[in-house]
């Protein structure tokens, strides 16, 4: 005969079985009941680990944590987000996606790896996964909570090497770039001295395309661009755009007309490196403080960004080989005739010219002899009869 407490037990269970209905039936909830030291029964009630529904696909981590994978990642999901926001549990160093995929051991580490894997396999359209993701999120809380890492890791990894539905996207491989740069500033005086020499309109010879205005020479920057395909594939549609800034105060800024576009004619192999010399002449603003020279390498067929020109930047600062701050000091001026051979001070030049008219020192008077022609060209003859007077005087000397 049952005694009236185990009777009222009964009939209580009977309650919450009833009041439960048929949702704990089909969850194969388990109901135990225990007596305390007190005199009273408890009863507990056990809800099981999600079951999972069919379907049985699923993508593995290695899937998702591959970088031309990004791409498949469900809307709205990004590699940066960080795991404590999609899981809402303080977890050491509080990685992003991305790193969370890549941590190694196990315990903890093995767990939130694999649950990002499932994260994304139940938050994917395209992935019919035996888990939602409000399910994965849920277990992922209980297993850190009671310090159980395992259990629910392996129902993940399970779940994770299911058929996977995505289709891999086309081959990708990635590329790196360096660059150097070298500013000149040349052409100045021997620039001037290469030019042609053509008869201006007065018969004084100018440098040709000048006309007597002024010759500041050729200003630009010159340097290669290395390209290395760090990747699997060969490079598509490999451009180079390379682009001279420019700063005065704030930022630098690009120069109009300082762009120059490098097409190759061979794509990159996996594991090539190939370097691209150029040269950029340009006419640098008069107040520009510094100078940069960007290159943006970009290919078609980047890993994750497929069908896009997309690729990395190199850049390097640089200035110009006489000085940037005032380029006019280098400059050659042509008025009317040649301008002095390199080497020779504009000094120097003007010292020769004006020695002619100087009034010779007194102990240079009888080399100076040209002097009486240019005041009076009629003692022309008495300097010609001076010599022959001074040969006939030798000629008594040997009768003597």
């Amino acid at each position: 005969m049952r005694s009236p407490g185990r009777l009222a037990l009964l009939l209580a269970v009977s309650a919450v079985a009833a009041a439960l209905g048929g949702a704990m039936i089909a969850s194969a909830a388990t109901l135990s009941v225990k007596p305390s030291h007190l005199g009273l029964f408890i009863l507990t009630v056990e809800a099981p680990t999600p079951t999972p529904t069919p379907g049985g696909e699923g993508c593995s981590l290695g899937f998702w944590k591959q970088h031309q994978h990004f791409a498949l990642w469900p809307p709205g999901y990004s590699s940066e987000d960080e795991f404590e926001g999609r899981f809402g549990r303080d977890v050491p160093d509080n990685p992003t996606l991305i790193e969370a995929l890549n941590l190694e051991g196990g315990d903890l580490n093995a767990l939130m790896r694999q649950a990002v894997a499932a994260l994304l396999n139940a938050a994917s359209d395209d992935v019919d996964y035996p888990y939602t993701s409000s399910q994965v999120i849920s277990m992922f809380q209980t297993a850190y909570d009671e310090g159980e890492a395992d259990p629910t890791k392996n129902l993940f990894e399970a779940a994770n090497d299911g058929d996977c539905p995505l289709p891999p996207p086309e081959a990708g491989t990635s590329i790196e770039a360096e660059k150097s740069a070298v500013g000149f500033h040349e052409g100045d005086e021997d620039e001037a001295e290469d030019k042609s020499i053509d008869e201006g309109d007065d018969g004084k010879e100018v440098g040709e395309g000048h006309n007597g205005d002024e010759v500041e020479g050729i200003v630009g920057v010159r340097g290669e661009i290395c390209v290395t395909n760090t990747g699997d594939e060969t490079t598509q549609a490999l451009k180079i755009v390379d682009q001279v800034q420019y700063k005065v105060n704030g930022p630098f800024q690009d120069l109009d007309g300082a762009t120059l576009t490098i097409i190759p004619e061979n794509q990159l192999q996996p594991g090539e490196t190939a370097c691209y010399p150029y040269e950029i002449v340009f006419e640098p603003p008069s107040q520009a403080k510094g100078f940069t020279n960007t290159a943006k390498i970009t290919i078609t067929n980047y890993a994750g960004h497929l069908g896009e020109e997309y690729g990395p930047e190199a850049k390097d600062s640089f200035e110009l080989a006489n000085g940037d701050d005032d380029l006019e000091d280098h400059s050659v001026i042509i008025h009317g005739e040649l301008a002095p051979e390199p080497g020779i001070p504009p000094e120097s030049s003007a010292t020769q010219s004006s020695t002619p008219s100087e009034t010779p020192a007194p102990d240079e008077t009888e080399d100076a002899s040209p002097t009486p022609t240019e005041e009076t060209p009629t003692e022309e003859p008495t300097e010609q009869a001076s010599p022959t007077a001074v040969e006939e005087t030798p000629t008594p000397i040997p009768t003597e």
